[in-house]
């Protein structure tokens, strides 16, 4: 199989499998973010949202990535994440404003392109900054092991790859959360100012919200999913080069 394809392919179904596991933990998280923790959630609400966003905007993402990264330097790997996140963001934006609103049981407005579109910027805000530190970070710590351990070959051991994935996807989690926050109760209550002084009248408090449900399902899902993304993608390409 090509290299190329092969890497879509793994980067789709790692990022899809992990949505699935861990979305009712997100549901917990959504709920949180807009205040609304005390209701008894229905956990796969909006999944299917979910689902299609992830579908769509990895295989936009990996697509990006792997055609301007394909050397992994520093420079590569930002430029591919960065555009990755860019145009991933325009299926995503859409598709999360869909999955909040069920998550946290309020009504479906009629589709309004601008409504949907209207929490953009925050999305962009926090993808941009997330996938080029997961991802730069991912091939900072693997070209550091590799050093560490003098490897010639591209995959490294399995307990390498979970914990370069958890650690990547927390530090992410943690520098995005504030942006979180924002975006998901701004959804929930169709208003990114209103959403903004409710977060200043609750302090410093407001930027952990959903924090420790986010540090989870992020770190597992980057995690999880990354290690699917590398072990299929070596296995599909076996004897192959790039």
């Amino acid at each position: 199989m090509n290299i190329l394809l092969a890497k879509i392919i793994s980067g789709c179904i790692g990022s899809c499998f992990m949505k699935v596991l861990t979305y009712p933990i997100d549901t917990v998280k959504s709920l949180q973010q807009c205040g609304q923790s005390t209701h008894r959630p229905c956990y796969f609400r909006g999944l299917q949202y979910e689902l299609l966003s992830e579908l769509l905007s990895s295989s936009m993402f990996f697509t990006i990535y792997e055609m301007n990264s394909s050397r992994k330097t520093m420079e590569t790997v930002t430029m591919g994440a960065g555009m990755g996140a860019l145009l991933s963001s325009f299926v995503k934006t859409p598709l999360e404003y869909y999955k909040v609103k069920h998550q946290c049981s309020r009504g479906i407005p009629t589709i309004c392109i601008r409504g949907m579109y209207s929490h953009f910027p925050l999305t962009l805000a926090k993808q941009l900054p997330t996938q080029i530190v997961t991802f730069a970070s991912v091939e900072h710590m693997k070209a550091l092991i590799k050093k560490q351990l003098n490897m010639t070959s591209e995959q490294l051991p399995l307990p390498y790859i979970i914990t370069i994935g958890f650690l990547s996807g927390s530090l992410a989690c943690v520098l995005n959360n504030p942006i979180d926050v924002l975006k998901t109760n701004s959804i929930y209550s169709g208003s990114v100012i209103k959403s903004a002084n409710e977060m200043i009248s609750l302090g410093v408090s407001s930027l952990f919200m959903g924090l420790k449900c986010r540090l989870l399902v992020s770190g597992v899902n980057v995690s999880v999913g990354y290690t699917v993304y590398e072990t299929m993608a070596n296995t599909l390409t076996v004897g192959k080069a790039y």
